[in-house]
């Protein structure tokens, strides 16, 4: 009898060691705060003209002074989804990071693709600190801190189609910026 518990209890535990799922999130290699040059030595230096034009294409974003280097979610965390996301590294004067904005847009049909959204993203790895975006339908604002970087997303239908989703990430000596 023995025996048998105690094969039962080593399958088990070696079953729930290998199914366990834990998210991690991404590392983008580099910090908040961190000196700007790290990151145009590893992406390139901003295109200031395309970065412009940009920013022209979004009224409501208020960085037009700040410039930033673009990036694919993909080639940074290809483990982790969505790959088509946007990474926009921020500066502040071309000297310290600010922080990153991830941009996803996708058509509402696609909702059950946990490849193409940012908000499973979020689920998975902000589960207690992002609840509300669980629903597929939600859609709104939401701010959480988390190992103390601040995040700010929103999640907007465009059109009655289009699904647009921004994640802001950064911290409290720059959230001012943003």
């Amino acid at each position: 009898m023995k025996r048998n518990i105690f094969f039962i209890t080593l399958f088990l535990s070696i079953f729930l060691n290998f199914t366990f799922v834990h998210s991690e999130e991404c590392d983008l290699e580099f910090e908040i705060g961190e000196n700007f040059s790290n990151v145009t030595n590893m992406l390139g230096e901003p295109d200031i003209d395309g970065n412009i034009e940009l920013l022209e294409l979004d009224i409501l974003d208020e960085n037009l002074n700040h410039g930033f280097v673009i990036t694919k979610f993909e080639h940074w965390c290809p483990d982790h989804h969505p790959k088509e996301t946007e990474i926009r590294i921020y500066s502040l004067g071309g000297e310290t990071v600010l922080g990153y904005k991830l941009l996803s847009s996708n058509s509402i049909s696609n909702i059950k693709d946990k490849e193409s959204f940012l908000f499973y993203y979020i689920q998975d790895n902000f589960a207690e600190e992002a609840k509300e975006v669980f629903d597929t339908k939600w859609l709104g604002n939401i701010t959480w801190e988390k190992n103390e970087k601040n995040y700010y997303y929103s999640k907007i239908l465009k059109f009655g189609s289009l699904i647009t989703e921004e994640l802001i990430i950064t911290n409290n000596e720059y959230k001012k910026y943003w």
